[in-house]
């Protein structure tokens, strides 16, 4: 088993022009541009948003750790 420590942010996504508030996921993730990336993208899949678009993206960081085991994987 091989577990990494890892950290979870919040990440609050918008377009520009917008009459919706924030979108916001909840992501694990190594680093705020990994989170950044990641929201984006889990935004971006669900259709809340174009990312062409977007106006801002607000991390937040929710927790100081989290344990991720590498070798589990979600599909």
């Amino acid at each position: 088993m091989s577990i990494k420590a890892m950290m979870l942010f919040s990440v609050s996504v918008r377009e520009v022009n917008s009459s919706i508030d924030y979108h916001d996921v909840l992501v694990v993730a190594s680093n705020i541009r990994e989170a950044r990336r990641m929201g984006v993208d889990a935004c971006e899949s669900l259709g809340l948003i174009d990312r062409q678009f977007i106006r801002n993206t607000l991390v937040y960081k929710k927790e100081k750790e989290v344990f991720h085991d590498a070798s589990f994987q979600i599909t």
